[in-house]
């Protein structure tokens, strides 16, 4: 684990739970990073896209 963030409250868009996020200390050095929540598969990020504000979206089943 290189960092951790709490998700911000939800927010429903288009029948999406939508679930924001930043993370303030990632390691640089890194080709790809990913995210994962829960059981879910990982989100896959560029390092320079993790130094911005980040949303992850969950639909209704």
């Amino acid at each position: 684990m290189l960092a951790v963030a709490e998700l911000g409250r939800g927010e429903l868009v288009s029948e999406t739970c939508m679930l924001y996020f930043e993370l303030l200390a990632v390691p640089a050095g890194h080709a790809l990073y990913g995210i994962q929540i829960g059981d879910r598969p990982p989100y896959e990020y560029t390092e320079e896209s993790m130094h911005r504000p980040k949303g992850i979206g969950f639909a209704s089943e």
